[in-house]
Formats: structure tokens, C-alpha cells, sequence
């Protein structure tokens, strides 16, 4: 997945604000918009199932990037929300969701696929990472069509 991002990368086919995209890094865990005290005493499970429901074909792409930084900054931070992160992107919904978004990569802004493969490369240090790369290698070569 990361391999796509630096394939339209080099292509010049993702479109974006390059003041934005310089951005990314400089802010990248210090932006938190899903930060909420009662959301925050939730265990993992339901933590971050309740940012990802958030996250579909038709939410709007600002709220896309906060829900994929959230979940990469919790991934990256927090090596329990790993194995969590791992089997809600299991589901069907979700394997789709991030094969369409990658399908739409020369349109889809860096700044949602930059924290949606940083969320996935964080999820694959999970002990059943495995799973996750099954259902989405399985899902990505319809891309090629």
C-alpha cells in the first residue's frame, strides 16, 4: 500500500497542496480531533471502532485525514491498539474502504492516503498482521483492472 502512495508519488499523479503535504509530518501527532475525555476511557475495541464508523465512501475528505491520523497516532503510540486497529480493518466494509480509496489514489489527497498507509504499516507490526494482508492483497489486484 505504501508502495501505491510513492508510485503516484513519483508519477506526479496525486494532487495536493504542497504546503499541506509539508505539513504533514510537522503536525502529524500533535493534531487529535477524536480527543475526548469519555471517548478516551473506552478500551481499545471501542475506541477505535468508534473513529473508524466515522470513516466512509462519502465522508468528506477532511474528515477522512483526521480519522487516519487519529488511528495512525494511536497505532503508532500505543502498541495495544495494534491488534485492535488489525481486526477492525478486517471487516469487509473496511478491507473495501481502503481498496477503494487506494483505487482513487491519483485523486485522493496525500493528506488521507499519507496516514491511511502509516495506520496500515503501524496495524502490520501486530502479531496477526497476517490477516490484515491476506484480506487486503486480496482486495488490491482488482486495481489493476
Amino acid at each position: 500500500l505504501v508502495g501505491l502512495v510513492v508510485k503516484n508519488l513519483e508519477s506526479g499523479d496525486i494532487r495536493g497542496d504542497f504546503q499541506q503535504i509539508a505539513s504533514l509530518d510537522e503536525d502529524w501527532f500533535g493534531s487529535d480531533e477524536f480527543s475526548d475525555s469519555e471517548l478516551e476511557a473506552k478500551p481499545w475495541p471501542q475506541r477505535m471502532k468508534a473513529v473508524l464508523e466515522t470513516a466512509g465512501p462519502e465522508t468528506p475528505l477532511a474528515s477522512q485525514e483526521e480519522v487516519w491520523r487519529t488511528l495512525a497516532s494511536w497505532a503508532a503510540t500505543e502498541p495495544a491498539s495494534r491488534p485492535v486497529l488489525v481486526a477492525l480493518l478486517t471487516s469487509p466494509s473496511k478491507v473495501a474502504l481502503v481498496a477503494s480509496t487506494f483505487a482513487r489514489a491519483s485523486s485522493t489527497p496525500l493528506s488521507v492516503l499519507y496516514p491511511m498507509a502509516a495506520a496500515i504499516r503501524f496495524a502490520a507490526m501486530a502479531p496477526d498482521a497476517c490477516l490484515l494482508a491476506d484480506d487486503l492483497l486480496e482486495a488490491l489486484p482488482a486495481l489493476d483492472e
